[in-house]
């Protein structure tokens, strides 16, 4: 009997796999070399675009056509061949859907500015995503933080600088969102930071630069995502 679940695969989708299984055996995708996420109101507020749009990029892969054409975390990819990005599962699939080799004009949103990229796509190894995807929440500040010294880089096996969220303020925001202890701040805004110092200074900057959230690069077991957090 049925359950009542369905599965719909889009048609030209099947006929790309179909075209490639019958001249080559094989089906082959192109690679960009991105990890990507959602971009909702907070991180499109923090970076200055008028409404959320785009695939925020978070991670860049070393050797990867989007290194070797300029790509940057904290890029936000706005258009994929002419192609908007509405919403940021679209990119994965115009990836996918790109003949390897071939090249692509990406339209991206870099401090303020909209540059225009060109990468050449390279094919997809079998452990290699398209454009990984991981979505973030926003928080706002309640952190106890402390330098990321060399005990805690071996205690949660950091190879870079950062700093270290030793606390989460019980019934913040930053708890209700997800932030933990043992996360490491990498980034806030486009600044790297290597101190409590640093974040502090650049949250005030932030505030003084009338934005309603600073934005945090956050590591944790070894995967990056962004946060917008409330400035309150």
């Amino acid at each position: 009997g049925s359950v009542g679940i369905g599965f719909a695969i889009p048609v030209n989708l099947v006929a790309d796999v179909i075209g490639q299984l019958r001249d080559s055996g094989q089906v082959t995708r192109a690679w960009l070399g991105v990890r990507i996420q959602k971009v909702g109101p907070d991180i499109a507020e923090s970076f200055g675009l008028e409404k959320p749009r785009g695939a925020l990029v978070v991670q860049v892969t070393p050797g990867s056509p989007a290194e070797n054409s300029g790509l940057l975390t904290g890029d936000i990819i706005l258009a994929f061949d002419g192609k908007p990005i509405k919403r940021m599962k679209q990119l994965p699939r115009l990836v996918a859907a790109t003949a390897p080799g071939s090249q692509a004009n990406l339209q991206v949103w870099r401090n303020g500015k909209t540059l225009a990229i060109v990468t050449e796509l390279k094919p997809m190894a079998d452990n290699q995503p398209l454009a990984a995807a991981k979505d973030a929440p926003a928080a706002r500040l309640g952190l106890t933080l402390s330098p990321l010294d060399q005990a805690a880089r071996q205690r949660l096996g950091a190879d870079r600088d950062g700093v270290l969220i030793r606390e989460v303020a019980p019934r913040s925001a930053a708890a209700r969102k997800g932030l933990q202890a043992g996360d490491i701040i990498l980034q806030v805004g486009r600044e790297l930071v290597h101190s409590p110092t640093d974040v502090i200074e650049q949250v005030q900057l932030a505030k003084e630069r009338d934005h309603r959230s600073a934005l945090l690069l956050i590591e944790r077991n070894g995967l990056e995502r962004f946060v917008a957090v409330r400035l309150s």
